[in-house]
């Protein structure tokens, strides 16, 4: 019975893509918005119908997470499909072309204020470690019980060791090496691994805000692109950015991924996405956004259509070839497995063995989650896993929201960078995970254009971004 009604819904969101997309509607960007209202509402619909009358006297909220990360993956994967078509046939490919000047004191303010915000938080942390936990001795003494927790001390470690063979370091190659190279070169310098940590991470983080401003600028006003670098640095999850994890470099690299591959400059797109690639295992997923954008602005399909094939080898010669400098950061890390461990994916034992973590199925683990997050036993459900859920159906309603109004190699980023977060069978800092998906940033500040929204969403992170951050330095996991 379950898969009879799952073949109908698949019917059902093809029949409407289809129609609302090429039959009844003619303007491009309205249609889509459309079919974005009325496949959301099918598919909470169906969800709900599901969960109550076939859930088989199962617990109703996490049949509720699990069918609707069923049925909105579905959806979601067929409006997109729908969409890259219809763009495909250069019914409405748009892109701004006027000329934005940034002035130096552009980047010079976003990179204070950026910096500042992180400032604020270790304040914060000293003040509450001083108060609460009886922490008495200075600000820079107490910084690295403070700041220098879980994920970090296996970063430090191999900045300070490097990968080994052998040992209980040995599973650390799970970890990737761009982020740990790079605080092992400053330290040289600082003579401090954990001040470089900091220091990698909150300048990251600044140029990170600078680009963000940037990509957002192209198809939006200033004010949109001034909210998305507030919704990034007050995020709930924002507690990652100023320490010793790879969230900050990673978001910097895929923003100006995504800002080089909108400007069409292809190299520097691809050697952004290399390094991103050699960041986290996410950093890969940047190549389907950058094959998308190749396709659409270079009008691969048209020019196909036209037997234009030398002129498409030309272009891809001389530009689509650097795309491929992504996949190429993944493989070096790769390589990292092979000469060291003697296996190429040695990373995938360790993480096995080491964290008891492999590739699962996306919406069992999820389920799976929903029922740790409404256990009132588990000490972890406020801080770990109910984020997680929050994390999931925040992600789903911006992929929703965002097609029609972004761009749809955002849209396409947005869904992969969902399903390869969620999808490990024990899942650890999914909501972290996702507090590096850039777009989400775009995609929140575009729905607080009305003032009274912006002023809820703003407080309430804010809030958030407190007690995570209080609850983080009490040791709790995150």
């Amino acid at each position: 019975m379950e898969f009879v009604l799952y073949i109908l819904f698949l019917i059902i969101n093809i029949f409407l893509t289809t129609f609302i997309l090429f039959v009844k509607n003619k303007e491009c960007s309205s249609a889509k918005i459309r079919l974005t209202y009325v496949s959301g509402i099918i598919t909470v619909a169906a969800t709900f119908l599901y969960s109550i009358f076939f859930r088989n006297e199962e617990p109703l909220v996490p049949e509720l997470i699990r069918t609707l990360s069923i049925l909105s993956v579905t959806a979601i994967g067929i409006m997109l499909l729908g969409v890259f078509i219809k763009d495909l046939l250069g019914v409405e490919i748009y892109q701004d072309k006027r000329i934005k000047k940034n002035h130096p004191k552009v980047l010079i303010n976003i990179l204070m204020v950026a910096i500042a915000s992180r400032l604020v938080l270790y304040f914060i942390g000293y003040l509450y470690a001083v108060q609460t936990l009886n922490q008495h001795s200075g600000f820079v003494e107490c910084f690295d019980s403070l700041w220098n927790k879980w994920d970090s001390l296996h970063y430090l470690n191999i900045a300070q060791n490097g990968y080994n063979s052998t040992g209980e370091n040995a599973r650390l190659i799970v970890f990737y090496p761009l982020y740990p190279l790079l605080v092992s070169i400053l330290s040289k310098i600082v003579k401090n691994s954990l001040l470089a940590s900091v220091i990698v991470s909150d300048l990251s983080l600044g140029v990170g805000c600078y680009y963000l401003y940037k990509l957002v600028q192209i198809d939006f006003d200033n004010s949109t692109a001034m909210r998305s670098i507030k919704y990034l640095l007050i995020y709930p999850m924002s507690v990652f950015f100023g320490i010793a994890y790879t969230e900050s470099i990673f978001i910097a690299l895929s923003i100006m991924t995504l800002y080089y591959l909108r400007k069409e400059k292809w190299f520097a797109a691809g050697l952004c996405g290399f390094f991103a690639a050699l960041t986290k295992n996410q950093g890969i997923i940047l190549f389907a956004p950058a094959v998308l954008e190749y396709i659409i602005s270079n009008r691969v399909y048209q020019k196909l259509r036209d037997r234009k094939f030398m002129n498409i080898l030309k272009d891809f010669i001389s530009k689509g070839i650097y795309v491929f400098l992504i996949p190429l950061g993944f493989f070096v890390y790769l390589s990292i497995n092979k000469v060291i461990y003697g296996s190429w994916n040695k990373f995938l034992v360790y993480q096995k063995e080491g964290w008891e973590n492999e590739f699962g199925n996306m919406f069992n683990n999820l389920k799976r989650i929903a029922e740790s997050a409404i256990n009132p036993e588990d000490i972890f459900r406020v801080t770990y896993w109910i984020p997680c859920i929050i994390s999931f159906l925040l992600v789903v309603f911006l992929i929703f929201y965002s097609i029609g109004r972004m761009r749809l190699s955002y849209s396409v980023y947005m869904l992969l960078f969902m399903i390869v977060s969620f999808s490990p069978s024990w899942l650890l800092s999914g909501s972290r995970y996702i507090s590096s998906l850039v777009p989400i940033y775009i995609g929140i500040s575009v729905f607080t254009k009305r003032k009274w929204l912006d002023m809820v969403v703003t407080y309430t992170s804010i809030l958030l971004l407190g007690f995570y951050t209080l609850e983080f330095l009490r040791g709790m996991l995150l």
